[in-house]
């Protein structure tokens, strides 16, 4: 257990520096892009997509994290009405098991996408950019998604059998 630990710690600062990296990176590109459009009133030949593309990787490797700490975007109105505390587990239970079963769906499914986009030589509109790194990146947090729902269900179930 406590190897998965270690790997779980490295693998979420990973994640946080590289979504800091594109984050620090999308911010440079959009602003380098405000200047040279309306102060230097130059074009950047279609590099306006770029940002589009990290914003699509932030929001895909965030995932990851989001997945990890359980903290999706979620409407608790059974939670305010429900008081106890054993049904509100076994709902987030419910809840868990449904996510992990179609995050688990998805998964090859974005791989297949992945494999298409590779063998199309799917490429940007504006710039020719290759897809497929940002469609790798879509399987990437699917899985990872997956992989940390899955998590959080055996840890809700393991909670849920210690109070019987």
């Amino acid at each position: 257990m406590d190897l998965l630990k270690k790997i779980d710690k490295v693998v979420k600062k990973i994640i946080e520096n590289v979504c800091g990296t594109i984050f620090m990176l999308l911010a440079a590109i959009i602003i380098v892009t405000v200047i040279s459009r309306y102060f230097l009133h130059l074009n950047l030949g279609g590099w306006e997509e770029l940002p589009t593309m990290l914003m699509v990787a932030l929001v895909w490797i965030g995932c990851i994290l989001v997945a990890r700490e359980d903290n999706m975007i979620k409407i608790d109105l059974i939670h305010m009405v429900i008081k106890s505390e054993r049904v509100k587990q076994a709902i987030n239970l419910v809840n868990l098991i449904l996510s992990s079963a179609i995050t688990i769906y998805f998964v090859p499914l974005t791989y297949q996408f992945l494999q298409n986009s590779i063998k199309r030589d799917l490429r940007s509109a504006a710039v020719g950019f290759p897809m497929w790194p940002v469609h790798g990146l879509l399987f990437v947090g699917m899985t990872g998604m997956a992989v940390y729902f899955v998590i959080n269900a055996i840890k809700t179930a393991r909670g849920l059998t210690k109070w019987s």
